[in-house]
């Protein structure tokens, strides 16, 4: 959401924009956000320039394509709409929204994009923590530090449903665990997701659905949206699709008043 103060700040110091001179500040601005950008249009709706001196934006729609987020992270198409936007600049430092804001959005992700982010060092490291802690267990933080997550890959089916490949190897050790991991992906009530039969093999071994059932039932938990909540933002899932080679999520988010942006 800091492009959206950024681009506010930005139209103050013009003056009096005209919709034209706002539609390309609005691009240039939030084209800055982004490592790279294959595509990008704005469009600010209903914006008079009084409103705008006072912080106020009536809708901002954008579609986007090839929108990099780092070098290694790429959104494949970003298509989002706002209501009505309203800051308050007054206090140097601690600009809030006045009103909430409404966001929906669409997203769409290939599986070149998927495998891009996950072979990243953040993605990475991430598996290493995470991942480590599941296939080992939390009271094994320690030793879990000692293991690293290889080559993850994967595969967007056309069922609905996707494969994750990856290996696990001990430090030093040269011997390593082949996972292949099968689900579908479900989610309930907006807010969380749910892995649809859930299946493993382990070095080509099928792995039991009881020990399947351990590591995956707190999934729903760990994904629940309504955490959000606590800082004041509301976030519900409309749609998640899996297709052979691409996944899009369509979204909803509310961001209360008084939040800092």
């Amino acid at each position: 959401m800091e492009f959206l103060t950024i681009f506010l700040a930005s139209l103050i110091t013009l003056g009096s924009p005209t919709g034209t001179v706002v539609d390309t500040v609005a691009q240039r601005t939030i084209r800055s956000q982004f490592t790279q950008v294959e595509s990008l249009q704005v469009r600010i709706d209903n914006a008079p320039a009084h409103q705008l001196l006072q912080g106020r934006v009536e809708r901002m729609r954008l579609a986007g394509r090839g929108l990099f987020l780092r070098q290694d992270i790429r959104l494949d198409t970003l298509e989002l709409e706002t209501a009505a936007i309203a800051v308050n600049f007054r206090q140097r430092g601690k600009t809030q929204l006045i009103q909430p804001l409404q966001i929906a959005s669409r997203i769409i992700l290939t599986e070149a994009d998927l495998n891009r982010a996950l072979a990243s060092p953040t993605v990475t490291n991430w598996l290493k923590q995470v991942g480590s802690r599941v296939v080992l267990g939390d009271n094994n933080a320690r030793r879990a530090q000692r293991f690293e997550f290889l080559n993850p890959q994967l595969k967007l089916l056309e069922s609905g449903r996707f494969q994750l490949l990856i290996s696990l190897r001990e430090i030093n050790d040269p011997a390593r665990l082949d996972i292949l991991i099968e689900t579908g992906l479900a989610v309930d009530q907006g807010r969380e997701l749910r892995l649809v039969e859930p299946k493993a093999w382990v070095n080509n071994v099928a792995v039991a659905d009881p020990v399947i059932d351990t590591f995956t039932s707190g999934f729903p938990a760990r994904t629940d949206l309504r955490q959000l909540e606590r800082t004041g933002i509301l976030a519900r899932i409309l749609n998640l699709k899996l297709q052979a080679g691409r996944m899009e999520v369509i979204t909803f988010v509310q961001v209360a008043a008084g939040t800092k942006l």
